[in-house]
């Protein structure tokens, strides 16, 4: 029980530091546009940070989105655990079906944080595009 409770907590420690890593990406990419672009060509940088913060907030809105969605998930599935565990205590079947979906549960929360990954990934990729080359 208290190695659960620590992979939660890192779990948890982990989350928060991606959500702030994103966002101190997002106002290095605000700051780059500016600094590489420079002052004489004000419309440029305004272009390119127009660019770089929609796909900013659609990576935000993703994860938040995916987020949100596993949560919910997550409430129905102790719902349906709660209501098949007083339905039936001793019902081999039905803790086989429970156990389907709390393998489904971990799978998406796999999933869920390759997509970050990802995100990162390309985040990372379009900050690298803007840098100058030598």
């Amino acid at each position: 029980m208290v190695e659960r409770r620590a992979k939660k907590r890192m779990v948890f420690v982990m989350n928060k530091l991606m959500w702030l890593v994103c966002l101190f990406i997002s106002v290095a990419f605000i700051a780059l546009t500016y600094v590489v672009v420079g002052h004489d060509d004000w419309w440029l940088a305004w272009c390119t940070m127009g660019i770089g913060a929609a796909i900013m907030l659609t990576t935000l809105g993703s994860m938040c989105y995916c987020i949100v969605a596993h949560r919910l998930e997550e409430k129905n599935t102790r719902k349906i655990r709660r209501a098949s565990a007083s339905q039936s205590r001793g019902s081999w079947s039905r803790s086989v079906d429970s156990d389907k979906e709390i393998l489904n549960s971990e799978y998406k929360t796999k999933m869920l944080l390759h997509g970050i990954r990802l995100g990162m990934q390309r985040l990372r990729h379009h900050i690298s595009l803007l840098q100058p080359k030598d």
